[in-house]
């Protein structure tokens, strides 16, 4: 189960990433005419202003913050315990490969990794928020809610593309996957690695031969 969920959040990446494609980054209506402070991303930059200029956002943000920090304290798995550790998060990760984003690094296994950074990434902003409950979202969490939501959209589509990058692929990521047989590298089954050439190539690998994996037919 948490390996499907952990796919299906990288999944959530890929797609940012060919939307991303197509589309300029969307304008933040909560931005101002302030010079931007260039010690940041221009992703944090664009939710800090958000921040100081929308209230709620702030608060709930915070309250989210502060309820994910009493969960888990441990500044090993969960480095965010104010706003300002927030943006440096985010900072961090919006060019960060996987496996990365969790800063423990606890794990061996190259997917648990994945998994463990995965959950790293959402814990913060998907706890429950009384002030949310009644809004018919998925989940009442502040990233359900706008305009956080649509900022948050933006990050995932920012890291996608970095995904999409030469940079998020080389000869060492392929050699580690290679050693992990969650993905499958020695079957024969996958086209030639040389195909790939960002981590979205390799995450959505195609097989040698599609009747190598055939779909049973539609049943009547």
């Amino acid at each position: 189960m948490e390996k499907r969920i952990c796919i299906f959040l990288i999944c959530a990446l890929a797609l940012a990433a060919c939307t991303g494609r197509h589309q300029e980054p969307p304008v933040n209506d909560s931005t101002t005419d302030t010079a931007r402070d260039t010690s940041h991303e221009e992703i944090t930059w664009d939710l800090i202003q958000m921040v100081q200029h929308n209230t709620e956002v702030k608060t709930l943000l915070e309250k989210s913050i502060a309820k994910a920090y009493a969960i888990n304290p441990d500044p090993d798995t969960n480095p965010v315990d104010c706003l300002e550790n927030y943006y440096a998060f985010i900072d961090r990760t919006v060019k960060c490969m996987p496996w990365e984003i969790d800063p423990s690094q606890e794990h061996s296994s190259l997917y648990d990794r994945i998994d463990q950074s995965m959950g790293c990434l959402y814990f913060v902003i998907d706890q429950p928020l009384e002030e949310l409950e009644d809004k018919g979202y998925f989940h009442n969490s502040i990233m359900y809610h706008e305009p956080f939501r649509t900022w948050w959209t933006q990050f995932l589509s920012v890291n996608g593309q970095f995904l999409n990058s030469e940079a998020s692929w080389n000869d060492t990521y392929y050699k580690n996957a290679l050693k992990e047989e969650g993905f499958g590298l020695d079957t024969g089954l996958y086209e030639n690695p040389s195909n790939w050439h960002n981590f979205n190539d390799f995450f959505a690998r195609k097989l040698k031969d599609p009747s190598l994996r055939p779909v049973e037919a539609e049943r009547r």
